[in-house]
């Protein structure tokens, strides 16, 4: 009986990668029966597992999990809980949409901005800050990944990297692994703030920690996913 006990994040940094994989021999046979055809446009593609909003799987997980957490300490025996997680996906066609890249991308992003627009500045145009951010961040990512040298998808892997390793972002830290990186401070101050001319807004600081900046936290993360497994 394999015990795990720690924090939420080390539960996703090691037993995440195991549930991840477990949801997408879930999801395997439901995509297989729809024989490429993408439930957004209609067209035969290659399709890709979307979490339907509300239920992503990180939400799902820690939903499960809050039985288990005594004093933001997990105690839990894995298989009885990897169970429960991948029971809280069923039925399939309640948790995901299976979408071509471009209807998953479009899928997210308008799910963001639906969310967020609420809360967002009115610009003096009449235009919504937050909103028009959103939107120039889904531009820019498709552009960044395929950029790997580019210096904004090189600050922005490194963070990720650093996040998956469970390690706790500050300037500092980020500064140091992008230590080859010229000009990394005018760049990073461009991806950490809304600006007409800025690379794209995709941090935030919140008391000296870095984070993905929220409203496009899960977009980041689905599309540089999405691009390590095609």
């Amino acid at each position: 009986m394999a015990i795990f006990k720690g924090t939420i994040q080390e539960f996703h940094h090691f037993i995440g990668p195991r549930i991840r994989n477990a949801i997408n021999n879930l999801t395997r046979k439901y995509r297989q029966n729809l024989k490429g055809i993408c439930e957004g446009c209609g067209q035969k593609k290659e399709l890709h597992s979307a979490h339907i909003h509300g239920r992503e799987r990180r939400t799902i997980i820690e939903a499960i999990l809050k039985s288990y957490t005594n004093s933001e300490i997990i105690h839990c025996n894995i298989e009885e809980a990897e169970n429960k997680i991948l029971n809280a996906h069923l039925p399939i066609g309640s948790c995901f949409k299976f979408l071509c890249h471009t209807c998953h991308v479009t899928y997210d992003s308008n799910v963001i901005i639906t969310k967020h627009i609420k809360e967002s500045t009115v610009l003096p145009n009449g235009q919504n800050k937050e909103s028009e951010e959103i939107k120039k961040v889904r531009r820019k990512i498709p552009r960044w990944i395929k950029n790997p040298h580019q210096i904004n998808s090189r600050i922005l892997v490194a963070f990720l990297k650093l996040k998956n390793n469970n390690i706790h972002v500050t300037p500092t830290v980020l500064r140091e692994h992008c230590s080859e990186i010229n000009d990394f401070e005018g760049n990073y101050n461009q991806m950490k703030n809304f600006g007409e001319k800025n690379n794209a807004k995709v941090f935030e600081e919140i008391n000296n920690t870095i984070e993905l900046w929220k409203p496009v936290e899960s977009f980041i993360i689905e599309s540089f996913e999405i691009h390590k497994n095609a």
